[in-house]
């Protein structure tokens, strides 16, 4: 019985082994992967100069310059907008996705402000475009 449990034992250890292998995401060249979310919002935004419907929109960043954020639509599929952000601080790491809006001016939706993603101290500000 104990040579028998040892027996098949052993494949399944290496068995999982190989799975954690395998399943843990792979690095860039820079030492980070490009951080991506999807986010759903019930009402419309104003990110950078446009306006997004309400609906499910990727954010994620560039490899090559984490200051450059992507806005896509849900499939990841289309370009909606670009934006240039500014890091930020995260006054608490967050264990979840965090999108922070602010009001706008008056009769207009609400602007994202900011971006944390899970884990990490640092955040992307959108800043508000230039009044003309």
């Amino acid at each position: 019985m104990l040579n028998h449990t040892r027996l098949w034992t052993l494949p399944v250890v290496l068995g999982a082994v190989f799975l954690v292998a395998t399943a843990t995401p792979q690095l860039s060249a820079a030492g980070f992967n490009d951080d991506m979310t999807k986010v759903t919002f019930s009402g419309p935004v104003e990110i950078g100069n446009h306006a997004l419907d309400a609906g499910t929109y990727v954010f994620k960043t560039l490899s090559d310059d984490r200051n450059i954020v992507e806005v896509m639509d849900q499939d990841n599929m289309h370009l909606i907008t670009t934006v240039n952000a500014i890091p930020i601080t995260a006054p608490v790491i967050p264990d979840q996705t965090r999108i922070e809006l602010s009001e706008g001016p008056a009769n207009t939706p609400e602007r994202v402000h900011a971006w944390f993603y899970p884990g990490d101290s640092t955040g992307w500000e959108f800043p508000a475009p230039k009044m003309k």
